[in-house]
Formats: C-alpha cells, structure tokens, sequence
C-alpha cells in the first residue's frame, strides 16, 4: 500500500513510467496550462485523486507552477518598464502601452501567486498521512523552486544522465516497437559511444530521426508516400544514427550539470 508523500523528480521520462507500474491512476498536469485557469482547478486536481484512491498527481515541469523566481522577475520588469517611461515620455500613445503593460504584469503576477499559494494549500491538506496519494513534479529547473515547495517535497531524487547500457536499452525500444530494428551490437555500442552526454529526451528524438532515414531514402527514390507500405521499408542502420547526430545536439550543457549536481548535494535525497 502507498501511503501519501511528496517526491520532486529531475526527469519527466522516470515519472511518466510509474502510473503503469500498478501505483494506481494518474492524474497528469502540465505546470504551465494551469497558469491562468484558477485555483479551482487545483482544488479539482487533489479532489479528482482523493475519490480515486490510491492515486498519482504528476505535475510536469512543475517549477512553472511552484516557482519563486516570479518576484525577481517583476522586479526586472518593473525596472525596465520605468526606463522605458522615460524613452517614451513625449508620445501619449506609448504611455497608454506601457501602462496597459504594468496592469498586465501585476495581474499575471497575482493570478500566478494566488495559484501557488492554492497549490501549497492543498498539499498541506493532504499531509495527514491516511491518503494513499503520490505526487510527483518533474522538474529540469529544481533551483527555481519555492522554498515552501521545496520544503514539502521532502524525497528530491537526481536522475543523471542515462549510461551507456541505458542508451542501448532506448534504442532498442524505440526500434522494436516499430520492428525496424536491425542494428548489431557493434552498431549499438558506437552510437553509445557518439551519444556521451545526451539525456534520455534526447535520445528518443534521435532514434526518432534516425528512424526518419528509410522514408527519406524511399521518398528520394520517387516512391509515393500514398503507396509506402512498411514491409517495404528497409531497417534503420547505423549510417541514419550518423545523419540524425548531426541534428539532433545534447540539450544538457556541462555548466547545467555542475549546477544540478550542487543543488543535489545541497537539497537532494539519498533514496526513496
């Protein structure tokens, strides 16, 4: 039986993978859609998994929602806006758009906060400990948190990179389940090696456009896509993994991972 805990994941891949794993529905909620709706559908959110118990909330990009850069980034605009006033000063029609731009500013600003501080609210509501609810947030910005957000996520688990047995594992997967999959070990083992550093979003948008290369190839050939059938589409080889590396970069900058590896031996869990 799971009981109700909080847990702050750094990769949306792992959290997306447990609502099938027999820990009950799930209910996914992308952090930025819910900008704007309202608190009441935050209280929907928690009331949807408390009648559906045991449950998973899974907040996506959940630094969005819970995010404490919000008043820096006021501050900023603020500033910018006054600078701007100045510039703007002579023209009665650029007063009007600035004015029109601070309301806007201060009202996002308020809709954002009133929604995190619902969104804490029932969080603490549900820590009574007899709800079988899991939330998980997902997160590539964990610094951006809210302290009070963070302080109620209290399992925070660093997913690194994927290794290299675990790039291997993708591609034959994402292949399989197209069964274009045709690669040798030695094929495999070289893309392992010229995907250093390449975290698992980016290797399944990889596989994907390597997967791209026999339809590109057939279309190049004049075969019309109306009439493709996959039986007659050759496998995916080493030599589309080669073109699709030249696409498709790392998304994950050395400087990112010094500064996740700092906050996880500040803040981070050690374990579930």
């Amino acid at each position: 039986m799971i009981y109700q805990r909080y847990i702050l994941i750094f990769s949306s891949l792992v959290a997306e993978w447990l609502a099938p794993q027999g820990l009950g529905p799930m209910e996914s909620s992308k952090g930025l859609v819910m900008i704007g709706e309202g608190e009441k559908l935050v209280r929907a959110l928690f009331g949807v998994a408390s009648c559906r118990q045991p449950a998973v909330i899974f907040v996506d990009e959940i630094d969005s929602l819970l995010s404490q850069v919000s008043q820096v980034l006021l501050y900023k605009w603020t500033r910018n806006l006054k600078k701007m006033k100045s510039v703007f000063d002579p023209w009665e029609s650029g007063l009007h758009r600035i004015q029109w731009l601070q309301r806007k500013s201060e009202g996002e600003h308020e809709s954002s906060r009133r929604l995190k501080t619902q969104f804490l609210i029932e969080m603490e509501g549900f820590d009574s400990g007899s709800e079988q609810i899991l939330l998980i947030g997902a997160t590539n910005r964990p610094q951006e948190l809210d302290e009070a957000a963070r302080r109620r996520l209290t399992k925070r688990l660093y997913i690194p990179l994927p290794s290299s047995e675990a790039r291997a594992w993708i591609i034959r997967n994402l292949l399989e389940k197209d069964g274009l999959f045709k690669l040798s070990k030695e094929d495999i083992d070289t893309i392992c090696k010229l995907t250093e550093g390449y975290s698992g979003s980016d290797m399944k948008n990889l596989v994907k456009d390597a997967s791209m290369g026999p339809l590109r190839e057939a279309l190049r050939q004049g075969i019309e896509i109306t009439k493709l059938k996959k039986e007659d589409m050759r496998p995916v080889t080493l030599q589309d993994f080669e073109s699709a590396l030249q696409e498709v970069r790392p998304s994950v900058s050395l400087n990112e991972l010094g500064t996740y590896d700092e906050w996880n031996k500040q803040f981070g869990s050690l374990s579930l």
